[in-house]
């Protein structure tokens, strides 16, 4: 038998496999890039999802805040109407206060009662003594309060009605107990 020269056909098939892995190749490729670019947009999208959560978190905490100082507010934050009574004083640093046994020289002080009325006026009853009629107004958070011709100024501090001596040490915190 005549031996036949295959080499060509070897060649030949050689490149057409050499063809068909280049064309493999090159789809492999284009369904690789294809497959980057879906999961750089969902990471785009992602990325979005989180920013936009971020933008709802964060208006959430302000519209909390905002709303609970809409509340304070409501609760008599800076309306002093109401009948106030005197919770504490503090002298020189030490504290007497009203559920407190031992009041020292200010026990007949916790019989205070100012009334303040929606109208301006009011009363003042100091150390148990008949209330006296009183006027009062308003000026941001600092309430003057007018009874016997005589001109008292208290500080409003959130719910607390505040008196601070002349000679700056004793200071008396007055609770608000009604509207």
């Amino acid at each position: 038998m005549e031996k036949i020269d295959l080499s060509f056909l070897k060649t030949d098939i050689d490149k057409r496999i050499l063809q068909i892995v280049r064309k493999s190749n090159r789809i492999f490729e284009l369904n690789l890039k294809k497959d980057l670019e879906r999961r750089m947009e969902m990471t785009k999208i992602n990325n979005k999802k989180s920013v936009t959560n971020i933008i709802v978190a964060v208006s959430a905490v302000a519209l909390i805040t905002m709303m609970s100082l809409i509340l304070f507010a409501g609760c008599g934050g800076t309306n002093p109407v109401g009948t106030w009574t005197l919770d504490r004083v503090v002298v020189d640093g030490t504290t007497y206060r009203a559920d407190d046994e031992n009041k020292g020289d200010y026990a007949s002080a916790f019989e205070n009662e100012i009334v303040l009325n929606e109208d301006e006026t009011g009363t003042v009853k100091l150390d148990a003594d008949d209330a006296t009629e009183a006027t009062w107004a308003q000026t941001d958070n600092v309430i003057t309060i007018t009874a016997d011709e005589q001109e008292l100024q208290f500080t409003l501090n959130g719910t607390e009605l505040i008196y601070d001596t002349d000679d700056g040490n004793t200071k008396y915190f007055y609770v608000k107990k009604s509207s």
